[in-house]
């Protein structure tokens, strides 16, 4: 390798670096501060380089390209062009974790065709009623990837020394990157007459080639023709869902073992069907007394919310049945309950841990959970990542009916603070609800730091204010209902517009404890769902804790879940 300096007297210095048939030019500049890229597409590069720009070695495939690199003390960033296009910088994605941003995959690349299949297959395992009656492939509507790197600092790789051979057998010194997979997002739909039935996946593919499914959403939209006496044909779209969750009249709907109803299918036929379903489908698990004082399943004029802390302690490496038997108490406590949507907070991935049921919490209640779609984000990546492999933490939020759309907001930290040292976000859901249309769900798991949860009520009050039509807030605020956070979100503090509704508080008169269920007595609410109404939408019904009287090490979370029940209107909006 050959290394000439072009010009030293002024700033910024270029570098000119050839190397058989490569050609790169490094641009240094003391006021960029950043890290390297690692990846083009398809391809892997490796750099290890001195402040000086005295040393390099590299493994990359033969062809030409051309990188600039900004190095700012002893950080340094590539930016690396291929064909005159910029494929990417390092963002912060989450906490501890830093990506190029997401880059196009083409359809003739091999981990397209694989991640495309196998997004296919688990649909046809999960959500036969949303797949046309033929075997047509799908069509590939958006792919797109994410590499995924961890950092300390959310600006800086985490970066170790390793050895590359190159193709003379040579061996040199790299500075890699720790590599913790890579996330693919992917839209995929059929076209089945007046009917597109289309799925939205994202999918993380770890460094040890396993996959899984971090969010799955799902819908048919049926488009109807009608003809009007004084004017052109309009069309109108209705969304589909399977039976048990739609209540409309004239969708087509799909029962349990997926065959079709006819759109002349009235309402009263429909309601007998559900019925069957029901009596064919009982839960074994065990209702305690304050779930059976829930409304029916089949009414369809509530909305049942259920939040729930499912305890980040979770994952054992042993064999020894603990961790099966609480999520198996968590599950129980969910089906008993019987959520229409469903948030989570401290939801993991934990690699090589997990028993029998695996390391990916959020594939396991979906497993459970077949009727629900869900998304999962996650909020942090644990440190221990480094040494007992992937770890990450998050919030879920699961839905019986369709999510349309979904986004997360990362929320305010302060490292300095030891009370703040986890990033946290709040997790949205635009999902169609019949007799409503879109409500606004959003969860989140809020900081140990009151600085952070001051300001991150925030941003949340901020971002659900310019909501249009009903939004629900839901999740571990750990906050006491008189602390500043907490006022602030009920509209109590000063200079603040928050339309926001406690529903505990609307619908109780005690204290409503949910933490810990650890300890012989609970002592705190620090959970808790709040609701903004629509014009003319809903009323507040109900509001419970569930509690199945278990203790210390018998006790499915930390945390006992709350329930909100609201009573929708008669009236139907369309999307």
């Amino acid at each position: 390798m050959h290394i000439t300096k072009v010009m030293s007297t002024l700033s910024p210095t270029f570098y000119i670096v050839k190397y058989t048939t490569w050609y790169m030019n490094f641009h240094f500049n003391d006021n960029m501060i950043f890290s390297q890229l690692y990846l083009l597409p398809g391809k892997e590069m490796g750099f290890s380089f001195s402040a000086t720009g005295a040393v390099m070695s590299m493994r990359i495939s033969y062809f030409r390209f051309r990188a600039a690199l900004v190095v700012g003390s002893s950080h340094l960033l590539i930016v690396l062009r291929h064909k005159k296009r910029e494929l990417g910088k390092f963002i912060a994605e989450f906490g501890n974790v830093l990506s190029q941003g997401e880059f196009h995959v083409n359809r003739s690349d091999s981990d397209s065709f694989q991640i495309v299949e196998f997004a296919v297959q688990y649909c046809k395992k999960r959500s036969v009623w949303c797949l046309p009656r033929s075997n047509d492939v799908p069509e590939v509507e958006s792919l797109r990837r994410s590499n995924l790197f961890y950092s300390m600092d959310d600006s800086i790789p985490f970066l170790y020394d390793g050895t590359v051979t190159d193709r003379f057998g040579n061996q040199h010194g790299i500075t890699n990157m720790f590599y913790l997979g890579s996330v693919y997002r992917l839209r995929i739909s059929w076209i089945d007459g007046s009917s597109t039935f289309t799925h939205t996946f994202t999918i993380s593919v770890h460094p040890e080639g396993v996959s899984y499914v971090f969010s799955h959403t799902c819908f048919i939209r049926s488009v109807n023709d009608t003809k009007t006496s004084s004017g052109p044909t309009k069309s109108k779209s209705v969304y589909i869902f399977p039976i048990g969750t739609s209540y409309f009249r004239d969708f087509v709907k799909v029962n349990l073992n997926s065959e079709y109803y006819s759109l002349k299918k009235t309402d009263n036929e429909l309601k007998h069907d559900l019925e069957d379903s029901i009596k064919n489908n009982k839960k074994s698990s065990k209702q305690s007394d304050q779930v059976n004082k829930k409304v029916a399943s089949n009414d369809s004029n509530f909305l049942r919310v259920m939040t729930f802390n499912i305890w980040n302690m979770n994952s054992l490496s042993e064999d020894d049945g603990g961790y099966t038997r609480r999520m198996t108490a968590l599950r129980d406590v969910i089906l008993s309950s019987d959520p229409d949507i469903l948030g989570l907070q401290e939801v993991r991935y934990e690699a090589h841990k997990g028993e029998t049921l695996g390391p990916c919490q959020i594939h396991t209640f979906a497993d459970w959970l077949p009727n629900y779609q869900f998304v999962y984000q996650p909020a942090q990546m644990q440190p221990n990542t480094l040494v007992e492999g992937r770890t990450d933490e998050g919030v879920a939020i699961m839905s019986k009916f369709p999510i349309i759309s979904w986004e997360y907001h990362k929320l305010f930290i302060n490292r300095s603070n030891s009370a703040d040292t986890h990033q946290r976000i709040l997790l949205q859901a635009d999902i169609y609800v019949p007799h409503i249309g879109i409500v606004h769900v959003f969860t989140t798991h809020l900081s140990l730091s009151h600085e952070a949860r001051e300001k991150s009520v925030e941003q949340i009050w901020s971002i659900v204010k310019a909501k249009q039509g009903p939004a629900i807030v839901m999740g571990d605020f750990n906050a006491k209902p008189h602390e500043k956070a907490m006022r602030f979100l009920k509209g109590f503090a000063k200079k603040n517009d928050s339309k926001l509704i406690d529903v505990w508080s609307f619908t109780n008169t005690d204290k409503g404890f949910t933490f810990s269920a650890l300890q012989p007595n609970l002592t705190k609410r620090i959970d808790y769902i709040f609701f903004k109404p629509g014009p003319d939408c809903c009323l507040i019904h109900d509001c419970y804790t569930v509690d199945d009287g278990a203790r210390s090490v018998e006790a499915a979370s930390d945390h006992l879940p709350v329930v909100a029940e609201i009573k929708t209107q008669s009236k139907k909006n369309s999307l």
